[in-house]
Protein backbone atom coordinates (compact mmCIF):
# COMPACT_ATOMS: atom_id res chain seq x y z
CA UNK A 1 0.00 0.00 0.00
CA UNK A 2 1.32 3.27 -0.76
CA UNK A 3 0.23 6.63 0.92
CA UNK A 4 -0.53 9.90 -0.90
CA UNK A 5 -0.30 8.00 -4.45
CA UNK A 6 0.24 10.68 -6.60
CA UNK A 7 0.37 9.58 -10.07
CA UNK A 8 0.73 6.07 -9.31
CA UNK A 9 4.31 5.51 -10.17
CA UNK A 10 5.15 3.69 -6.97
CA UNK A 11 2.49 1.30 -6.73
CA UNK A 12 2.64 0.22 -10.77
CA UNK A 13 6.51 -0.09 -9.92
CA UNK A 14 5.84 -2.67 -7.39
CA UNK A 15 3.95 -5.04 -9.59
CA UNK A 16 5.92 -4.35 -12.72
CA UNK A 17 9.41 -4.11 -11.26
CA UNK A 18 9.22 -6.02 -7.95
CA UNK A 19 6.58 -8.95 -9.28
CA UNK A 20 4.08 -7.55 -6.14
CA UNK A 21 0.70 -9.38 -6.19
CA UNK A 22 -1.13 -6.17 -6.53
CA UNK A 23 -0.62 -2.93 -4.64
CA UNK A 24 -2.97 -0.50 -3.52
CA UNK A 25 -2.40 3.58 -3.84
CA UNK A 26 -4.07 6.09 -2.04
CA UNK A 27 -4.80 9.64 -3.14
CA UNK A 28 -7.04 12.52 -1.87
CA UNK A 29 -7.23 14.25 -5.43
CA UNK A 30 -9.42 12.90 -7.49
CA UNK A 31 -7.47 13.97 -10.72
CA UNK A 32 -4.11 12.05 -9.73
CA UNK A 33 -6.53 8.86 -9.02
CA UNK A 34 -7.61 9.13 -12.45
CA UNK A 35 -4.54 9.79 -13.83
CA UNK A 36 -2.83 6.84 -11.84
CA UNK A 37 -5.77 4.72 -13.16
CA UNK A 38 -4.75 5.56 -16.50
CA UNK A 39 -1.14 5.09 -15.97
CA UNK A 40 -1.68 1.33 -14.42
CA UNK A 41 -3.69 0.29 -17.22
CA UNK A 42 -1.08 1.77 -19.90
CA UNK A 43 1.23 -0.07 -17.95
CA UNK A 44 -0.62 -3.36 -18.47
CA UNK A 45 -1.09 -3.46 -14.58
CA UNK A 46 -4.75 -2.42 -14.13
CA UNK A 47 -5.88 -5.80 -12.67
CA UNK A 48 -3.13 -6.07 -10.04
CA UNK A 49 -3.26 -2.42 -9.18
CA UNK A 50 -6.25 -0.40 -7.56
CA UNK A 51 -6.34 3.58 -6.25
CA UNK A 52 -8.73 4.70 -3.52
CA UNK A 53 -10.19 8.47 -3.19
CA UNK A 54 -9.56 8.88 0.40
CA UNK A 55 -7.84 10.88 3.09
CA UNK A 56 -4.49 9.36 3.83
CA UNK A 57 -5.41 9.85 7.67
CA UNK A 58 -9.21 8.20 7.92
CA UNK A 59 -8.23 5.24 5.41
CA UNK A 60 -9.45 1.68 6.51
CA UNK A 61 -8.04 -1.05 4.73
CA UNK A 62 -9.23 -4.90 4.55
CA UNK A 63 -7.14 -6.85 2.27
Amino acid sequence: MTLGSGDGRIPITAVQKYNARSAVGIEINPQLVQESLSNAQKAGVSDRVDFLEQNLFETRCDF
